[in-house]
This record gives structure tokens, C-alpha cells and sequence, in this order.
């Protein structure tokens, strides 16, 4: 996985470079790189991340192999933080434009937030909720 130093490197080549957005039709361009963070401008709007805030969405990446639009809010902020991302890894994560995500290709361990079928009773739904769903 990268880490925050890494991807100050590779967004620091990125100054002046247009960024596909993840999501959402056009490109946003990066205006800024310095120590404080990153600057991106995404439709029309001047977005500054900081680093640590890019950081906890590498850590956020990392730990759940995948980073969607709608899990940091869904607006135009969470869009530039996608889009970033997915410039400055590169190869090593596939965009999924209709779902806003980007996917980590060689994740490490297992995923920390698991998504369960709820769809029917399991043995460690509650006595009555069993009772209920077997009706």
C-alpha cells in the first residue's frame, strides 16, 4: 500500500495536471502541492485537502480494500479525494466509475468492514427473530 510520503511524490508531478473525476463528467486540476496538503480544483470549485486527511483516506483504503465516493459524503470534496487517490496510485487500484469507488488490486489481509446477507435467519439471529422470519 502506499503511504502519505509516497503519494506526495507522486501528486507533486501531478501540479498543473488535469485528473479524471471518479463519478462525475470532467476533470479537476491540480493547482497546489505543498507541505500543508494539496489543492484540486473539481468543477469549478477550489478544494484544499490536507495531508493528514488524504492520509486517513489511504488508511481507509487500506483497510477496507476499497474508498467510495459515498462512503466520505458523497459531495464534490469526497469526489476530488476519489479522484486524487485513484491519479496517484495508479496501476495498483481499479476505478469503478459507476459506483465511485476505487478498488485496491492486491489487497493485504482480510477486509475490516464485512457486509453480511441479512436476507434470511441466521444462528445468531435472536430466538424470536428466527421464529418471525420463518413465517
Amino acid at each position: 500500500m502506499v503511504s502519505c510520503e509516497e503519494m506526495r511524490g507522486a501528486v507533486s508531478g501531478l501540479v498543473g495536471a488535469e485528473v479524471p473525476l471518479v463519478q462525475h463528467v470532467g476533470r479537476g486540476r491540480v493547482v497546489a502541492v505543498d507541505s500543508a496538503g494539496v489543492e484540486l480544483v473539481v468543477q469549478g470549485v477550489r478544494m484544499p485537502y490536507t495531508w493528514e486527511r488524504l492520509d486517513a483516506a489511504l488508511q481507509r483504503l487500506a483497510a477496507n480494500h476499497t474508498l467510495g465516493i459515498d462512503e466520505l459524503g458523497g459531495g464534490t470534496d469526497a469526489v476530488g479525494i476519489v479522484s486524487l487517490i485513484a491519479a496517484a496510485l495508479g496501476r495498483s487500484v481499479r476505478v469503478s466509475p459507476a459506483a465511485g469507488q476505487v478498488v485496491l488490486l492486491e489487497p493485504e489481509g482480510r477486509p475490516i468492514h464485512q457486509y453480511s446477507d441479512m436476507s434470511g435467519p441466521s444462528r445468531r439471529w435472536p430466538r424470536h427473530r428466527r421464529a418471525v422470519a420463518r413465517q
